[in-house]
């Protein structure tokens, strides 16, 4: 839990100090005193922001300084979720997903297990007991066997005859 708050603070942070910056004061939560506040002044230096000039010398336009480095593969600022290491939007919504799927899955199956679960108590185990030993007393009253080696009448099984069962090996 810990772990997972502090690499969501450090993401948060990268993406605070990704965006450009339009006020002068960012606040910043001390790990130290989680109730304290410190004022970092994030002024722009010079090898942070892009030269956009453009000398003109006898009629040929060149320009001077380079862009920002915004390669995010080579930030120092990233904790990756062990997804992958070398893009960061993938890494991100690879977890993100994995994580809701997880969630998704653990649910609905846990939902269905404590759903569809056996259980020893359920309601009509009374009722099929009455009716077993009703069936039993019946059974001997009539002076029929207990359990009927005739379920099925003879007449109504129909088998295939030997002819047909020539080619199928038959283990008995």
């Amino acid at each position: 839990m810990a772990a997972n708050l502090l690499s969501r603070f450090a993401v948060r942070g990268a993406h605070l100090l990704r965006t450009p910056a339009t006020a002068t004061v960012k606040r910043v939560l001390l790990p130290a005193t989680p109730t304290a506040w410190r004022h970092i002044s994030t002024t722009e230096k010079k090898k942070d922001s892009a030269v956009g000039l453009s000398v003109h010398q006898d009629g040929v336009t060149t320009k001077v300084g380079g862009e920002v480095n915004t390669d995010y593969i080579n930030r120092k600022d990233w904790l990756t979720y062990g997804c992958d290491v070398e893009d960061e939007d993938y890494d991100r919504w690879t977890y993100v997903f994995g994580g809701v799927c997880l969630i998704s899955i653990m649910t609905c199956f846990m939902s269905w297990f404590f759903i569809y679960i056996p259980n020893a108590s359920w309601p009509n185990r009374d009722w099929v007991m009455r009716e077993a030993y009703l069936e039993l007393h019946r059974r001997e009253k009539f002076g029929l066997p207990l359990i009927d080696a005739e379920l099925i009448p003879v007449e109504n099984i129909v088998l295939p005859s030997e002819e047909d069962l020539e080619d199928f090996y038959i283990m008995i």
